[in-house]
């Protein structure tokens, strides 16, 4: 079966790159202000780049620097991801890098997609654990989790305040999309840049790294939407620039990168956000059964909070989730309620 995933992306890499040289050279011109047949060729070159996501292990260090926020630090994360397809986990630790401990710093990460369920848990580092979280919604909390820099969406092209559209999806969607060609890092570069209501969309797409984004930005002002709102800031731009990539089999894995977002409001306030990101030990179609991935391993008798029931006590038994209640609380509820219908 892996071998079959790997052939298939191989002949789709292959068809796409016959399509793209014979339009490329063709009599088609880069730099229209449409979307033109060229520029819809090098979008899904950069959609193709990124296939290797869909069944992938690695780990991910990030470094964080925020600035304008009085409570908030330096700190790093740690994180080993999984994903495969509708599966996806994130474990690891979040911690100080200058000895201060702030409010949510030092403890350790475990959000954990199942095809049925999403379950989180933590504790500070040093304390035992109290309860996890479980939910149903699993796809918009997934999708979340997609775009949260903190969980390293930058390197997939993602990031949140454009109703889950990616880089790809908003260049795709501009109306007024130009090409041009540009050099950096004395790499060529093929730069789209289109807007969509969700802000300016610009993306340097190198051929000679399996047409992988080496570079791309979104920029919202004015009118732009953050989501469904009208963005609040007076300029909110998140940049992200791939420092070093590993290839692995037909694709171009980023596995350094440093992402920022700079916000600038009316009042005079400002924040910006830096993270650098290391990506290793990357393995392109896994075997999750062999590292025991999207498995959840609780303690009996732990506080289960459900998002859907949140009024009725559960803990977790056995590796399910049931009701924290006896056979007695039972029968008086029954009781209860035979006596209110008379």
């Amino acid at each position: 079966m892996i071998g079959e995933l790997n052939m298939t992306r191989r002949l789709k890499l292959v068809v796409i790159t016959a399509v793209f040289g014979a339009v490329l050279y063709g009599n088609t011109a880069p730099g229209q202000s449409e979307m033109s047949p060229d520029a819809a060729t090098i979008i899904e070159q950069y959609r193709q780049s990124l296939l290797w996501l869909d069944s992938v292990t690695m780990q991910i260090d990030i470094n964080g620097t925020p600035k304008g926020y009085p409570d908030k630090g330096p700190y790093g994360v740690t994180l080993l991801f999984h994903h495969d397809h509708d599966r996806a986990e994130w474990r690891g630790r979040i911690f100080t890098l200058n000895g201060n401990p702030g409010p949510g710093v030092d403890h350790t990460i475990n959000e954990i997609f199942t095809q049925q369920r999403y379950i989180s848990f933590g504790n500070p580092v040093g304390e035992r654990l109290r309860g996890a979280l479980v939910s149903n919604d699993l796809n918009e909390k997934r999708k979340g989790f997609f775009e949260d820099p903190g969980s390293g969406s930058p390197l997939w092209g993602r990031i949140f305040g454009n109703n889950h559209k990616s880089v790809a999806d908003l260049l795709e969607e501009s109306g007024d999309l130009v090409m041009q060609e540009e050099s950096r890092d004395n790499m060529p570069c093929l730069v789209l840049q289109g807007t969509t209501k969700y802000g300016r969309t610009t993306a340097w797409i190198a051929s000679e790294k399996g047409y992988s984004a080496l570079k791309w930005s979104i920029e919202k002002k004015g009118d732009d939407l953050f989501d469904e709102r009208p963005i609040e800031a007076e300029s909110w731009i998140a940049t992200f620039e791939a420092v070093e990539f590993q290839q692995i089999e037909d694709f171009f894995v980023p596995i350094a990168g440093v992402f920022t977002l700079n916000q600038s409001y009316p009042d005079g306030k400002k924040f910006s956000a830096r993270k650098e990101y290391t990506a290793s030990h990357i393995q392109l179609n896994p075997d999750f059964d062999s590292m025991e991935a999207f498995k959840v391993d609780l303690p009996n008798g732990l506080r289960i909070y459900s998002e859907q029931a949140p009024g009725i006590r559960y803990k977790w038994q056995d590796g399910n989730v049931v009701p924290d209640i006896d056979r007695r609380s039972f029968e008086e509820i029954d009781k209860t309620i035979e006596t209110l219908k008379k």
